[in-house]
């Protein structure tokens, strides 16, 4: 196991080393210069130049990107240009945000993508299945950008169940949970719609087994064959939609972020996009792109542990 998770991890590292490299060199050659931003419109040119050199944007593009990773592995992502703090800083105040709302879409998901797709599977070419493929289908098509404006429209406008926007305090409380609901409810039902056609797909091929036949045939009730033996056997390619679902809310929730006023990395980097600040951009990046390797680490683990027939070696 130990072994294996070494491997997964070495391999991670590459996939970070690209991301990076090809987000330092977008934010470079993207039209725009942050110090102009910065210096107010009389500035001179004396003023630019020093301002420049202060932030290492004199030097050329090789000694840059070299200088950027000589801080990285020594665990300093700089200082953001906009705010001067550290970008770490800047992270660190926004994590909790971002993952406590990716936390609560992909439970969302869960709860309502995987029982939809087991019982569309029981009850194939029913009414409710085909309903329900319309649904995901749907689901999918939707924009987060429009799903949020109508939910915002729906439970805080005219229902006034939820507020619209912002984060009233921690998830534990009432309020808070109040709050990011309309948020969650936003990347949810996009993902709760491809993880209930990924369910479907599996429960199908897996009730077509001889050992569910066997099982149904010793009398045992057709919900806990289905629930217990079925789901489980069928559940690695649904956990593995799950796990990329978790990557995706959580790079994803830039425009749910932003439609919401949620104080997570997504309005942050948006804000850092809008002033040009390199640092902080890369910092937001590295972060996700982190996230994404380690959850897909966690989820490959976890193979070994919900199904014994996989194994690591």
């Amino acid at each position: 196991m130990t072994v294996y998770a070494i491997r997964k991890v070495l391999i991670g590292i590459p996939v970070l080393i690209a991301v990076v490299t090809l987000v330092f060199l977008i934010t470079r050659l993207t039209p725009g210069d942050p110090v102009r931003q910065l210096l107010p419109p009389d500035a001179s040119e004396a003023d630019v130049i020093q301002m420049r050199k202060y932030l290492g944007l004199d030097q050329s593009l090789p000694q840059q990107y070299f200088r950027y990773w000589e801080r990285i592995l020594h665990g300093d992502f700089g200082n953001s240009i906009r705010t001067r703090r550290p970008v770490w800083d800047e992270l660190v105040s926004r994590i909790p945000y971002t993952a406590e709302l990716a936390l609560v879409a992909i439970i969302l998901s869960a709860l309502i993508g995987v029982p939809i797709g087991v019982y569309s599977a029981i009850r194939q070419n029913t009414v409710f299945d085909g309903v329900m493929r319309v649904a995901a289908f749907v689901g999918v098509s939707f924009p987060s950008f429009w799903l949020g404006t109508m939910l915002i429209l729906l439970f805080a406008l005219w229902l006034g169940w939820l507020p619209a926007s912002g984060c009233d305090g921690p998830l534990w409380t009432l309020a808070g949970f109040r709050s990011v609901l309309l948020p969650a409810l936003t990347l949810a039902i996009g993902s709760a719609a491809s993880i209930s056609r990924m369910t479907r797909s599996s429960m199908l091929e897996v009730i077509r087994q001889d050992y569910i036949t066997v099982a149904k045939a010793k009398g045992l009730r057709e919900s806990r064959v289905h629930w217990k033996h079925s789901l489980k056997n069928g559940f690695i390619p649904v956990l593995t939609l799950l796990g990329m679902q978790f990557g995706f809310l959580l790079g994803g929730a830039v425009i749910a972020e932003t439609i919401f006023a949620w104080p997570g990395l997504g309005q942050l980097a948006v804000k850092a996009i809008m002033f040009r600040d390199y640092p902080l951009i890369q910092g937001i990046v590295f972060f996700f792109a982190a996230s994404v390797v380690l959850v897909n680490l966690l989820v490959d683990l976890s193979y070994v542990f919900i199904d014994p027939r996989v194994t690591t070696s």
